[in-house]
């Protein structure tokens, strides 16, 4: 009832931000609808049924491992639930075997109980940190097994969770099992009051993410395509809001060195894009973006779409992870490893913590600490010294792999 009216009070207090932003400007009051549990068509159950959770893009792009594997047995249907508009697109874009993907329910019971009643599951896999009390709460009434996989505690959730754990451990000790990424995340819900019997490290599902594999020959096409032939390749993947302006400076230092070194930079979030445009243009750089690139001569390309970083990790010299200058917590480091590349990432990497010292451990990446080590990470984007650490990077990533047969394994235990 607590954590009712709290989610309660806070969307009356947003709603007048959310009806401006969201539901009028962006035309998303069919989607507010179906997040409310209206719109929902019951049909006829077949097999059982999976419902997994993933807020977000990272999180269901980690799914995709074991969605095959599921679709393999043939014997149950899937059905996914995200919170954002990317995670949407790209779940409905490029997964596979999954019988419906829907935007997840408001975490209120009215909402929660439309879902259940459609969607019927014999299980729900929550996806990572995604502890949404009614939810849970209304899948135990039910007897629905719980299962968290790939769980990951920063510790900002963690303080905040052992602050409240008079009220959390009644919640999270609803859920049947947790598979989680490393042993910190073990040790940090034992003392929130999770037994040992309910917890096991699986490693990272994100190691067994199958990223696109390019040949030499579409290396070499896409490097046509839009004009690096011959050309120095840095990355800036995934930034966030303070970022772009010390990568920038970085690239114009590195640049006088190297007058063939040519910038992507990806922002994270959409809703971001033209702001960054309007940051590059202050700079006087040649730019051009992605959704209306012509193949003429640039600095800086904006990569202004969803879904195609992976490619641009794939021709690069050199990356860097970006939501770790800031505190953000770090994005996936693992997707540039596969592809054999230096990596270099700034001190906040709360969200990949493990992953993250490890590939530092084995000098498989380079930690960022101001905009001359950034400086001097670029200038070298080409040396050997950089290139054995992308291979030292790629088998370091080969090292992490193995997550998604402990998670089937598990689920299927408990459905």
């Amino acid at each position: 009832m607590l954590w009712q009216l709290i989610y309660l009070l806070l969307l009356f207090l947003s709603f007048p931000y959310f009806l401006c932003n969201k539901i009028l400007k962006k035309k998303e009051f069919p989607v507010f609808l179906r997040r409310l549990g209206f719109n929902l068509k019951k049909d006829k159950k077949e097999k059982k049924r999976i419902w997994i959770h993933a807020v977000s893009l990272g999180e269901v792009l980690l799914t995709s491992p074991i969605i095959s594997k599921i679709k393999e047995l043939g014997k149950f249907d899937v059905y996914i639930t995200t919170t954002t508009q990317t995670g949407y697109q790209v779940a409905t874009e490029r997964l596979s075997g999954i019988k419906k993907i829907f935007f997840s329910p408001l975490d209120i019971r009215f909402s929660v109980k439309k879902y259940l009643n459609f969607i019927s599951p014999d299980i729900l896999i929550l996806v990572e940190n995604e502890i949404w009390p009614t939810l849970i709460l209304e899948t135990r009434k039910r007897n629905i097994p719980i299962l968290l996989i790939n769980g990951r505690m920063s510790d900002r959730t963690f303080k905040y969770f052992n602050f409240f754990k008079s009220i959390i451990k009644p919640i999270v000790n609803k859920i049947d099992y947790f598979l989680v990424q490393d042993n910190e995340t073990y040790n940090k819900y034992k003392i929130l009051g999770i037994s040992e019997e309910k917890l096991q490290i699986s490693g990272n599902l994100k190691a067994d993410t199958a990223f696109p594999f390019f040949t030499e020959n579409e290396i070499e096409i896409l490097k046509s395509q839009f004009n690096l032939k011959g050309k120095k390749i840095f990355v800036a993947g995934s930034t966030s809001k303070g970022e772009e302006n010390t990568i920038l400076e970085a690239y114009l230092k590195a640049k006088k060195a190297n007058d063939d070194l040519k910038l992507i930079l990806a922002p994270r979030h959409p809703n971001r894009f033209e702001e960054v445009e309007r940051i590059i243009k202050k700079y006087k750089l040649k730019m051009k973006t992605r959704t209306s690139f012509q193949n003429k001569e640039y600095d800086v390309l904006l990569l202004n779409t969803i879904g195609e970083l992976c490619k641009f990790y794939a021709i690069s010299n050199g990356v860097f992870v970006g939501g770790s200058l800031v505190s953000k917590g770090g994005h996936n480091i693992l997707e540039p490893a596969f592809y054999s590349k230096p990596i270099c990432f700034g001190k906040y990497m709360s969200n990949f913590k493990n992953i993250s010292e490890i590939f530092l451990k084995k000098k498989a990446s380079i930690l960022i600490k101001n905009e001359k080590d950034l400086v001097n990470f670029i200038k070298k984007i080409d040396s050997e010294e950089l290139k054995s650490m992308g291979i030292r990077a790629y088998k370091t990533y080969l090292s992490l792999k193995g997550g998604t047969e402990k998670t089937i394994d598990k689920i299927l235990s408990l459905i």
